[in-house]
């Protein structure tokens, strides 16, 4: 006599509850995979972001000698990857290189020239403030030559000065930076305006 269940067989029911624990160690399996494959994925990006530091580290230099040793080292030592030997094998003057600063950052030790060369935002200013700089001391005659010389001078001053108060002086140097270029471009600006036969347009 078939049973009133249609006749499957009795002792066992397939409730909505075991759907429902069944669909939630199936989504607990999922997240758990899902999270081992972020935590994989995050942990790769980590290591390129820690070797690419490395790398720009190693070659900051002006040395060619120095810069391909350090990459050498950093290799050896296990810490940059490279197995098919592409980095080792890279000719030393295509090294990329971080953003230099108008000055050498090698022979100039003084506190505030090394914070501007850790400081790629300094480092940057520092280059566009130099370029705008040396264009107006090359139209620059006489007395003009000369104060604008001494002017110079004296904002080097100022910009030191922003390691003696205390708070960061790299966001300090960076608005004296700023100031600079801006008086700097005017005065160009200006220059090139009074000047006929000189290209009237600052880059």
């Amino acid at each position: 006599m078939a049973s009133e269940d249609g006749g499957r067989p009795s002792g066992f029911a397939f409730t909505a509850n075991h759907a429902t624990i069944i669909v939630a160690i199936i989504g607990a399996t999922a997240a758990s995979f899902g999270n081992l494959y972020t935590a994989h994925e995050n942990l790769l990006v980590a290591q390129q972001d820690l070797q690419a530091k490395l790398i720009f580290k190693a070659v900051e230099g002006s040395d060619l000698k120095e810069r391909a040793n350090n990459l050498h080292f950093l290799i050896e030592a296990g810490l940059l990857s490279d197995p098919d030997g592409k980095i080792r094998n890279l000719n030393d003057e295509r090294y990329p290189s971080k953003s230099v600063a108008s000055f050498n950052c090698v022979k100039d030790q003084t506190e505030a020239a090394q914070l501007i060369c850790q400081k790629e935002e300094l480092s940057v200013l520092d280059r566009i403030m130099a370029r705008y700089y040396f264009r107006l001391l090359g139209l620059s005659e006489g007395k003009d030559k000369h104060d604008l010389v001494a002017d110079q001078n004296q904002w080097l001053g100022e910009r030191n000065s922003c390691l003696d108060l205390g708070g960061p002086a790299d966001s300090c140097m960076a608005e004296k930076y700023q100031l600079r270029i801006a008086y700097l471009l005017g005065r160009l600006t200006e220059k090139q305006a009074s000047a006929p036969h000189t290209a009237a347009t600052v880059p």
